[in-house]
């Protein structure tokens, strides 16, 4: 979701960044996510697609740390994703025994569940929204 939220261009994603701020759902993030967000904004072609600043990705940050609760993203897994740089996503799902993962990545798609949290796309996570499920 943070690549999606950072451009907020399409319906879903404004939809889901709209719920966070309005508390409609919880958005739940740990260090080892704040630091790959970090690293995917500051990638060059990110950067010319989305025409940020340092300051701007700066300030990016540190809002999407402030609306996030906070997990440590240390728990051991018992079992993870078959990309193991998908794990930290589990670990802070798990920590924050969160309901559901949104996302995109295939690779955690294809878990379709984990430890009692639903891994759903963004777009299912949306109509859940208009529906008032979350």
């Amino acid at each position: 979701m943070p690549r999606a939220t950072f451009q907020k261009r399409s319906p879903v994603s404004k939809r889901i960044y709209e719920a966070i701020a309005v508390q409609e759902c919880l958005l739940v993030t740990s260090p080892p996510i704040l630091a790959e967000v970090r690293d995917v904004i500051s990638r060059d072609y990110i950067i010319k697609y989305a025409h940020t600043t340092p300051e701007l990705r700066a300030r990016y940050l540190a809002d999407l740390s402030a609306i996030s609760l906070h997990t440590p993203g240390t728990k051991a897994l018992q079992k993870g994703s078959r990309d193991q740089k998908d794990d930290m996503f589990l670990v802070c799902a798990s920590e924050a025994k969160a309901d559901y993962l949104v996302t995109s990545d295939e690779d955690l798609l294809a878990l379709q569940q984990y430890e009692g949290t639903k891994i759903i796309p963004p777009h299912e996570f949306v109509t859940l929204l208009d529906k008032g499920q979350p």
